[in-house]
């Protein structure tokens, strides 16, 4: 094996790394949620409407999967021909394969609702009994329900769900396949990378490639891997942690009651784990999948798309949050000028006060929407 080095720009996460490696353009993607002034609404990248319109504005129908490539469990496609598990492709009957022997097997095999049950049960008592040991040691983000079940989901289902398609795709001679294992991510967003069940996890995501590796020994044309992580992690304390006061809520306190504040910071990430696997699931046994629409997106921060947008959009990605104004068009500065909002209950105007003429004296910089 080869090992380099690997450097993930601003924003380090999914869907702007996916973005560059398989479409080669990962421009117009300024974090993981974004108020975006286009189409006036939040985007989240994990959202299957959303993916779909962030590949739609990256894609030049020419991406890495195109020519007899299969995407499986990513948040893009890369124009692949097969796409099993990816978000962006859920909606699309064009692009997304619904039907294949794994599929069949996985979701309709009593064996395999048995076998997989007593699993996920394993994992979720894992999880009850590993997040009370972070929570005396407080090193850890509180870890309540649905986030148990979501762990079992992709330690447990999506990890050989996407394992076992993989495999099928290399005995169709597809090349080449990405796939993306969200376990270890999705443990160590929420323990943090250094805690013992994110390393477990890496330990079973090593066990895994193994496999796969051993399967491409006997597939019918050779197969290369290539292993990598599309953004790294570091440890830090919750913005509500450190000042008992949730981002939001600060912003809220320097705008003013008169101003609407709308947060989007809410841990959203395992329902986007969760959508493909109940997609999948529905196609087959007829299982509803309203989980991954409405209520996903209201839990993501987003409001009625017939509601007037608020005065200041806090949406978080990770370590790095961004202010969006949606009545002020193109990017805020911090040049003073009309806004929305420009008065006061008091008739003072917001930014005009000592502390906001004091920044304002201070060297100016461009912010991002």
């Amino acid at each position: 094996m080869t090992l380099d080095r690997w450097k993930p720009l601003l924003p380090t996460q999914t869907s702007a790394s996916q973005a560059g490696v398989l479409h080669g353009n990962n421009d117009g993607i300024p974090g993981f949620r974004w108020w975006d002034k286009k189409t006036q609404r939040l985007m989240v990248s994990n959202h299957p409407k959303d993916a779909h319109e962030i590949m739609q504005r990256v894609s030049n129908g020419d991406g890495l999967l195109a020519h007899s490539g299969a995407s499986i469990g990513n948040l893009l496609s890369g124009d692949a021909a097969r796409s099993f598990l990816t978000a962006a492709t859920l909606d699309d009957p064009a692009k997304e394969i619904r039907r294949s022997h794994v599929l069949d097997w996985f979701f309709i095999s009593p064996y395999s609702y048995v076998r997989w049950t007593l699993l996920s049960i394993g994992e979720v008592i894992k999880e009850l009994v590993q997040a009370r040991a972070a929570a005396r040691s407080g090193l850890s983000e509180p870890r309540g329900f649905p986030y148990p079940l979501a762990r079992a989901a992709t330690n447990v289902l999506l990890r050989h769900l996407s394992t076992a398609l993989v495999i099928e795709e290399m005995w169709r001679r597809s090349s080449p396949i990405y796939v993306d294992f969200v376990d270890y991510d999705e443990i160590a967003h929420h323990s943090g990378p250094d805690r013992v069940e994110a390393r477990d996890a890496v330990a079973g995501l090593d066990k895994i490639i193994g496999i796969i590796e051993r399967a491409a020994a006997d597939a019918p044309r050779p197969y290369r891997f290539v292993v990598l992580s599309d953004h790294g992690q570091s440890p830090g304390a919750m913005f509500a942690q450190r000042y008992r006061k949730s981002l939001e809520g600060l912003v809220q306190d320097l705008a003013g009651e008169h101003v609407k504040v709308q947060g989007a910071t809410a841990h959203v990430e395992h329902w986007g784990r969760i959508s493909p696997l109940l997609s999948e699931a529905s196609g087959i046994t007829g299982m509803p999948r309203t989980v991954t629409s409405a209520p996903f997106r209201r839990h993501a921060g987003a409001t009625d798309d017939a509601e007037k947008p608020s005065d200041i959009v806090v949406a978080a990605s990770g370590n790095l949050v961004q202010l969006s104004f949606p009545g002020m068009p193109g990017r805020a500065t911090s040049e003073p000028g009309p806004h929305r909002w420009d008065r006061s209950p008091s008739g003072d105007r917001p930014g005009h006060g000592p502390s906001q003429r004091a920044r304002r004296d201070r060297p100016r910089r461009r912010r991002h929407p």
